[in-house]
């Protein structure tokens, strides 16, 4: 039987549209459709080679009946090659204060009021660098060294040169997260020596950093450090940094920043004996307490540039 002329045209738009197409067996198909594949291409990629560079600046003053001032930084340069990379940074903060030390001089009847140059009240310092060295798709070697000081919570100086492997977990457009375990030599000198505990020790240590975008303008940055001392176990030290940017340009940010540094064995404080009639009698030495806390509002301006292919 002949088909009208009609019917034949409309058949063989439907075959060139694919509606009559025969089913393709479940063996060909694509266990991952390319639209939306199971892993996403760019996990686990190397860095790609260029600088990032990154300042930050908070200031408070106050002066009249009560003169403070406080000054925070923070620098890092990232420089990333091809399968090497180097991390520098650097941060402080520095906090002075008078509010509490103003005294009479003189007599009852004749006396001049004693304002005092404001006194440090917080002192905290600290520079990093560190090396690594890519040895597999995900995993790198690292070397470093930090140097920190922490007049107020006992610590002089503390010189910290570390060694070991890390392993990046994830690295997209929106997330960095790797995590590191190594071996830590220390060398510790406090404002107030503790005859109990050693100056200079082996250690181990556990890290991680997170750098995660949550929208265009908005980033999380979450740093844990973690320390053992080998040779005095309950010697157990935690550095703890969160903090929330929001893009106002694309150089310039605000940034709310907390940090939380414990020491499970703090460091000593020198401290006046008083009698009963507050005389000084003598002098005592106490621990400091073991968790020093700080939040922070600054501006951040950051530069990122890749090498060319």
């Amino acid at each position: 039987m002949r088909l009208p002329e009609r019917s034949l045209r409309l058949v063989a738009a439907l075959l060139a549209a694919g509606t009559l197409a025969p089913p393709r067996s479940s063996s060909a198909q694509d266990a991952a459709p390319k639209e939306a594949p199971a892993v996403k291409s760019e996990m686990f990629e190397a860095d790609a080679p260029g600088v990032k560079l990154s300042a930050d600046l908070s200031w408070v003053t106050t002066t009249g009946n009560s003169r403070t001032g406080s000054l925070g930084f923070g620098a890092s340069l990232d420089r990333r090659w091809e399968r090497h990379g180097l991390l520098v940074s650097a941060t402080g903060t520095r906090a002075s204060s008078s509010a509490d030390l103003n005294f009479a001089r003189g007599s009852a009847a004749d006396f001049e009021v004693v304002r005092p140059d404001p006194e440090p009240t917080v002192e905290y310092y600290k520079l990093r660098g560190r090396y690594d060295i890519r040895v597999a798709e995900r995993f790198f070697v690292l070397g470093g060294t930090s140097w920190e000081r922490n007049r107020f919570s006992g610590l002089r100086s503390r010189l910290v040169a570390e060694a070991g492997v890390g392993v990046v977990l994830a690295a997209s457009q929106s997330t960095d997260f790797r995590a590191t375990v190594g071996l830590t030599y220390t060398n510790n000198r406090e404002v107030v020596p503790n005859p109990d505990l050693e100056n200079n020790f082996a250690g181990a240590r556990a890290s991680w950093s997170l750098r995660r975008r949550l929208t265009e303008t908005t980033s999380l940055v979450h740093d844990l450090v973690l320390d053992e001392n080998l040779k005095q176990k309950d010697d157990f030290r935690a550095d703890v940094g969160l903090g929330l940017s929001v893009s106002m340009s694309s150089r310039l940010a605000l940034r709310a920043s907390y940090r939380m540094l414990l020491r499970n064995l703090p460091a000593l404080e020198e401290l006046p004996l008083l009698d009963a009639s507050g005389v000084q009698i003598g002098s005592v030495t106490a621990p400091l307490r073991k968790v020093d806390q700080g939040m922070s509002l600054s501006v951040v301006f950051s530069f990122e540039r890749n090498d060319p292919e």
